[in-house]
């Protein structure tokens, strides 16, 4: 009788090839061309046999999909705190580490961004040339190197320069980040004052009446999730903050003046979101990003303070007074929360 004994914490090469099993995808070329029989010291065919004896997978799930199971995923979990193990082997690139994390990442495992590891294989890997996916359907808008004016106290910052979305990313566009990654949740909260927002749980489809709305109901490691995906990365807040205001320190994109009607979503005078740039003109930044103040908060990759898990918003939503749609005003959530009024853009070099 086989022995099939092996130290889960130890054995990093076990592990990623769990991780390639979380969701059924064409690997990358890099990957496709790992030798896992070299790597695991066993033939692949006996590893699968292995995991599967020792209940960690399941040869498919209710799609015909390979699956993880519940004892696959606590010990994926285990993994993802130990970044030491990246100590083990030297036969695995942090690129291909990477790209194993992803399959998990987009397999619907919330936390892998914040894990332990995934900090470490990014330090060690660099951002890489990501295609950028979605480069022919998101208008994405210049905003230049300088200083510029941050915070309620208008203290100088320079920032490098970065390309900022037009718009926060929209209900047609998250569509498309779903469609690829199948096993990835869809937005949706079991509560009432999240029923005109949610995607119907059973079609993994936008509602078609609000496909130009900003995609909401979407947590901080969603938009992360989104962002690795597209090729892209959730903007700083000073990064925001800048492509919101300028350089000269007003209070709204669109100059000094408070707002009304005709410049942004607030105070609950429409009582939902409104298509993006639903306001434009009158209510762009001087960047021409539209909708930087009202219609939804937006998240953003800035912790609200050192040593915390909550994550910074900017922007204000549509139920939201005049004072907190201001572009110097920030609020901050726990990264898991889903709300109505939350949604994101992205950023790129």
């Amino acid at each position: 009788m086989a022995n099939w004994g092996f130290n889960w914490r130890a054995s990093l090469p076990h592990l990623l090839f769990l991780a390639t099993f979380w969701q059924a995808r064409s690997p990358a070329a890099d990957v496709a061309d790992l030798d896992w029989a070299a790597l695991l010291g066993e033939p692949t065919a006996v590893a699968v046999q292995r995991f599967q004896v020792q209940a960690a997978i399941t040869p498919t799930d209710k799609s015909g999909l390979t699956a993880v199971t519940e004892y696959g995923r606590s010990h994926l979990h285990k993994f993802l705190q130990i970044p030491e193990t990246l100590t083990q082997t030297d036969k695995l690139p942090p690129r291909i580490i990477r790209q194993t994390l992803r399959w998990v990442l987009l397999g619907g495992v919330a936390g892998i961004v914040d894990s332990p590891l995934w900090q470490a294989v990014v330090a060690m890997d660099g951002e890489g040339e990501r295609p950028f996916l979605l480069q022919d359907s998101i208008d994405m808008t210049a905003v230049p190197a300088g200083q510029f004016l941050f915070g309620p106290g208008n203290v100088d910052i320079d920032l490098p320069a970065f390309r900022m979305s037009k718009t926060p990313i929209t209900q047609a566009q998250y569509q498309q980040f779903i469609a690829a990654n199948p096993r990835y949740p869809t937005p949706f909260e079991d509560a009432i004052w999240a029923q005109a927002a949610n995607w119907p749980p059973d079609s993994r489809l936008a509602p078609a009446q609000r496909l130009d709305h900003p995609v909401v109901i979407v947590s901080w490691y969603d938009a992360m999730a989104f962002c690795e995906w597209a090729g892209a990365r959730l903007p700083s807040e000073q990064e925001w903050e800048k492509a919101a205001r300028g350089e000269d320190g007003r209070l709204y994109p669109w100059g000094m003046e408070p707002p009304d009607e005709t410049r942004c979503n607030f105070k609950n005078q429409v009582g939902d979101t409104t298509p993006v740039g639903h306001y434009s003109p009158a209510g762009d930044s001087p960047y021409g990003c539209v909708d930087m103040s009202g219609n939804v908060w937006e998240w953003t990759a800035s912790p609200a303070e050192p040593g915390h898990t909550g994550r910074v918003l900017r922007g204000g939503g549509f139920i939201n007074a005049a004072w907190t749609v201001q572009a110097n005003y920030r609020y901050s959530l726990k990264p898991q929360s889903r709300l109505n009024v939350a949604g994101f853009r992205i950023a790129a070099p």
